[in-house]
């Protein structure tokens, strides 16, 4: 019985063991399990870099070197024919005015030609009186100095459209650059300021991103139809002020801060 018993302990003894050293070291497979888990684990933590984001805008102001304004003719005649061949001459005549002042075949492009019915409403009827024939072009003009005569110009030559004009700059990736390089000190120097603030320093930077920018032509005499007392615009030279276009740039810049 004694002997028995003997056995007995013995045997729940060496399956403690069995058990406690699975508990501990596991098989060897499930050692390798474990391995992978600790592995896997190890790659998927990742350590950012404490960080520090502001924004910069740049302002850059700049004189017009040159303009377009669309100009034309405008004719009205019964006979359909009669209106296109008059708005022809004219519209001929205005050209040549312009390249003898300078602008080149290039510099002058068609934006609209029609010819428009044109009729007199009376008690609910229509009588077709007559048509309209437009004939409109655009205009570069590369010395904006001489815009006011050569509107006044073209103008005694025939044109009796001036539609609009618009100033630009010739350099724009110039001084867009200008504007950015402008843009990314005010965003350092808002970073500075938010990192003495908060007790850090500023290290390097991240990242730096191009916020939507640019600038938007400056435009006059919108809609306007030309005087048509020639003897005036001789005597009295249109005055023409360009101003100043303001080119502008945004940022975002990240910086890394310890």
């Amino acid at each position: 019985m004694n002997n028995k018993l003997l056995t007995i302990a013995t045997v729940a003894v060496a399956a403690v063991a069995i058990i406690l050293a699975v508990a501990i070291f596991g098989t060897s497979d499930g050692q390798e399990a474990d391995k992978a888990k600790v592995t896997y684990a190890a790659d998927d933590v990742k350590i950012d870099k404490s960080i520090l984001t502001a924004a910069g805008e740049g302002k850059v102001m700049v004189k017009p070197d040159r303009a377009t304004i669309n100009m034309g003719v405008q004719t009205e005649d019964k006979d359909a024919k009669t209106a296109q061949t008059q708005n022809a001459q004219k519209m001929d005549a205005v050209m040549k005015k312009l390249k003898t002042l300078g602008i080149s075949d290039d510099d002058i492009k068609t934006s609209q030609y029609n010819v428009f019915p044109q009729y007199d409403y009376n008690d609910d009827k229509s009588t077709l009186r007559g048509y309209q024939v437009i004939n409109m072009v655009n205009v570069i003009v590369k010395d904006t100095a001489k815009l006011g005569d050569i509107i006044d110009q073209a103008a005694q030559a025939g044109a009796n459209q001036m539609d609009s004009v618009a100033f630009t700059i010739s350099e724009q990736d110039k001084y867009y650059n200008e504007a950015i390089a402008k843009a990314i000190e005010q965003a350092k120097e808002k970073a500075n300021v938010m990192a003495n603030t908060a007790g850090v320093k500023v290290k390097a930077i991240i990242n730096v991103s191009e916020a939507t920018a640019g600038y938007q032509p400056v435009y006059g005499m919108g809609g306007v139809e030309y005087a048509k007392d020639q003897a005036l615009a001789a005597t009295a030279p249109t005055p023409i002020a360009s101003g100043q276009l303001e080119v502008k740039a945004n940022v975002v810049v990240t910086f890394e801060i310890e």
